[in-house]
């Protein structure tokens, strides 16, 4: 018995000593390692057995006969027996284990430790801390936990140090406070039931580093690091499908993960990290998402450099990063692989060289630098490749080097506030889809498009404040639609160059550009102009007016699908043919119902407005010659009942004809003048050689009525007289003639008659000597004398007159609009 009456108190309590026991308390007193033996017992012998009891006995200080040193108790190679319980004690001295085998569970639950605890090479079957209290290091060392180790809520004023671990339960450490840093190196943490080591609620006052490790699932959820965690060529494995869980934790520092093999699902949802996040190595999500880090805050930078490789999703929604974001590793998703939804990032966000299996997501994304795919694959196993839908990217966006996209690239509603460069960039899919999606977008400076689509590449509905330039480009040639630039504003230059193949099936539909640069090869076939608006044509150098207006005659209302490839040798030949002759076989005739005359209409405004006027004319005569090709002259109202003002439109049309044959529509008024002179000419010689004949004649009734003048009366009877002078019988050359009446000038004949606003004396004093009718009205359609055909001319050249001079009052008064 003892001396206070506590059993297990006083060393006599424990007498008779093993040897063991013997040799352990000697060396207590000089804190010397009681070397029981140079390796690990395996099964109780008795010279190498030490009573649970008594080292307990020792641990708690001994009795006042027995001295323990400051460097506390010591022992190799020895089997504890019994339970070592030191739970609810307070011992003022370290202990080390070194070899030893524990035959009991540790117990430690609610003791208070003022030195450390080393177990080196140590099998424990459990060690258990709960609520334990150790003032200084608790180090473990090649040692074997055989069900684990519990401390929850204990408090280590010291390291945590694992090396060499083998532990078949779970280390669960909740709520623990530790003040040093914890480390794991080179062990193997592996449980049944639960994750292999769990650290939720973990108060870390430095920094936690696992290396060469292999772990069955980490919870560190809830926890507060003061330093930073630092995971180096370890192995984690999932334990049910969470291999990391870092949910809701904070750190000060970085969070290192280099050279990891991570089967299971990365939790860091809610995770704050004051510094870098930087992981490299294998994530494999299975069936979750490979790195779920929902909501994350990172101070520092994201990095997943070109060593990360991810199968699973990686996400990132609504995370905030202060700096940059790497993603320049290898990404496989199922249907999405990045995801970014609503994440900011303040620097950059950098996809350079990286390969990626699925859907990369930035929906809704703050991106307050530059977005850069240098070199980057995307394959798309569902529709997107990238979807950038109302995000926001505060610097450039370059897709160069390179950059590949199998998929659709979306950038709906996305704004950049730099430019957006696709240089050498290369997108292939369906021709039915979208390779690139740009509609509604908002670019603050230029836009430049060298790409290679296999589908179609559409900026409808979005305004860019600089140039877009498409030069070099290729586009979709077996594509429904190729280029949709559909209600696109853009205040610069719209640069359409260098094309490997002429655009064909593009639209243009309304959109709006500062200058149109263009040139030979730019132009196919089907291209929609309705309503392109373009404030100036590029100077060098500028396109013939003749490509010009084949550019117009290639437009359509809507764009159709692609012609199929004919079969059949007959069909080859025909093609065939088309090449090499164009017009033999014309596949794409233009219909009435594809002209729209707004295009024609604004490039004659553009020519105008540079001054260009000779072209702008022209323009404005092949819109009207194109209207009457296409029988668009004064259209029915009502296209169901064609027949109604059938003769209004006949009327029209050949009013239309006039007006275009005499005037080129309004554009050339001096050609009036020219038909003018040409009828005044050419009437004038029929009159001179008709009064060569004596088929004029005066009006004056009173010149006949006088005898003296009956020489001049021309007396023949021949209906076409042959044009020979005729001196006598001809009152044009008539020499009794007084020389007071009015002289036949067949000139100034041809200029009264075709003036009728113009009296020049000659109409009315002088007229054909048409012979008298006959009763039967029939013969006046069968006269075809000379005297006939001379009135006749008169009478074309009075309406001809009266044409001329009311084309020339309309012109001259505005009347005639080119528009009407």
């Amino acid at each position: 018995m003892s001396t206070n009456g506590i059993k297990g108190r006083s060393l006599q309590d424990f007498v008779p000593l093993s040897a063991a026991e013997q040799q352990l308390l000697a060396c207590c007193s000089s804190g010397q390692l009681a070397r029981i033996s140079s390796t690990r017992p395996q099964v109780p012998y008795p010279i190498r057995v030490i009573r649970a009891a008594f080292l307990r006995f020792l641990i708690l200080g001994g009795d006042r006969n027995t001295a323990i040193h400051e460097r506390g108790i010591r022992v190799q190679g020895a089997y504890i027996s019994g339970h070592l319980d030191l739970r609810n004690s307070k011992a003022s001295t370290s202990f080390e284990l070194r070899l030893c085998t524990l035959e009991q569970p540790l117990n430690l639950n609610e003791a208070e430790i003022t030195g450390a605890i080393r177990l080196s090479g140590c099998r424990v079957p459990k060690l258990l801390a709960n609520r334990c209290v150790i003032h200084s290091d608790l180090r473990l060392t090649n040692t074997w936990l055989e069900q684990g180790l519990a401390a929850w809520n204990a408090s280590i004023q010291g390291n945590l140090i694992l090396r060499k671990v083998k532990s078949d339960g779970s280390l669960s450490l909740p709520g623990t406070q530790i003040s040093g840093m914890f480390h794991c190196f080179k062990s193997s943490l592996l449980a049944a039931n639960e994750p292999a080591l769990i650290l939720n609620n973990l108060t870390l006052g430095a920094g936690i580093y696992f290396a060469d490790s292999k772990l069955q699932g980490l919870r560190c959820q809830l926890a507060t690091i003061n330093g930073g965690f630092r995971l180096q060529t370890t192995t984690l494995l999932a334990h049910e499908g969470v291999a990391l869980d870092l949910s809701g934790t904070q750190l000060r520092h970085n969070l290192f993960m280099s050279g990891a093999q991570v089967q299971g699902q990365t939790r860091l949802a809610s995770t704050r990290v004051g510094g870098t996040l930087s992981l490299d190595g294998a994530f494999d999500g299975g069936d979750a998402d490979a790195v779920n880090a929902h909501a994350a805050v990172l101070q520092g930078e994201l990095s997943l450099p070109k060593g990360f490789s991810a199968k699973g999703t990686v996400r990132f929604t609504k995370a905030q990063i202060n700096d940059n974001a790497e993603l320049l590793g290898r990404f496989e998703g199922t249907d999405v692989a990045i995801i970014f939804d609503s994440a900011k990032i303040d620097g950059r966000l950098n996809l350079s060289r990286a390969e990626v299996f699925g859907e990369v997501r930035l929906i809704t994304t703050q991106i307050g630098g530059q977005l850069v795919c240098k070199g980057t694959q995307l394959h798309a196993n569902n529709g997107n490749a990238l979807s950038a839908d109302a995000a926001t990217i505060g610097r450039d966006a370059h897709f160069i080097a390179d950059f590949y996209a199998k998929g659709t690239v979306r950038l709906l509603c996305t704004t950049f506030e730099g430019d957006l460069i696709f240089n050498q960039a290369r997108f292939e899919g369906d021709a039915a889809s979208r390779s690139l999606n740009a509609n509604q977008s908002k670019v603050l400076g230029k836009v430049v498009l060298n790409v290679q689509a296999s589908g179609s590449v559409a900026f409808n509905d979005a305004c860019i404040e600089g140039e877009l330039r498409c030069d070099r480009s290729t586009f979709a040639t077996d594509s429904t639609e190729t280029l949709s630039l559909k209600k696109t504003r853009i205040k610069g230059t719209l640069s359409l160059l260098k094309f490997a193949s002429p655009l064909s099936r593009a639209s243009f539909e309304h959109a709006q550009v500062g200058r149109l640069d263009d040139d030979k090869d730019t132009w196919g076939e089907q291209i929609v102009l309705n309503g392109f608006k373009y404030d100036a044509l590029a100077a060098n150098p500028p396109l013939s007016l003749a490509t010009r207006l084949k550019w117009l005659q290639s437009q359509v209302a809507q764009l159709a699908a692609p012609t199929p490839k004919p079969s059949g040798r007959y069909q080859r030949i025909k093609c065939w043919l088309n090449k090499r002759w164009p017009g033999v076989c014309r596949f794409n005739a233009r219909r009435a119902e594809d002209f729209r005359p707004q295009p024609w209409w604004q490039l004659k405004q553009v020519l105008e407005d540079s001054a260009h006027f000779a072209e702008a004319r022209r323009v404005g005569i092949e819109l009207e010659k194109e209207r009457r090709k296409l029988g668009l002259i004064d259209q029915p109202l009502d296209p169901e009942h064609q027949h109604r003002g059938l003769v209004s439109r006949l009327v029209s049309r050949c009013l239309h004809w006039a007006y275009g044959q005499f005037t080129d529509y309004g554009y050339r008024p001096i050609k009036l003048l020219h038909y003018f002179v040409g009828t005044w000419l050419a009437c004038a010689a029929i009159y001179w050689a008709a009064a060569l004949v004596g088929i004029f004649a005066p009006t004056d009734p009173r010149i006949y009525q006088n005898p003296a003048y009956q020489a001049c009366r021309p007396n023949s009877s021949e209906a076409w007289p042959p044009i020979k002078p005729r001196l006598k019988e001809n009152w044009y050359l008539c020499a009794e003639l007084p020389a007071e009446y009015t002289g036949f000038s067949p000139l100034a004949y041809s200029l009264d008659v075709l003036m009728p606003f113009v009296d020049l004396k000659q109409e009315t004093d002088w007229a054909p000597l048409v012979p008298t009718p006959k009763a039967d009205p029939s013969q006046e359609f069968q006269a075809l004398t000379a005297q006939h055909a001379v009135r006749l001319v008169i009478w074309l050249q009075t309406l001809i007159g009266w044409g001329i001079g009311l084309l020339a009052a309309a012109i001259i008064s505005g009347l005639a609009r080119k528009t009407e």
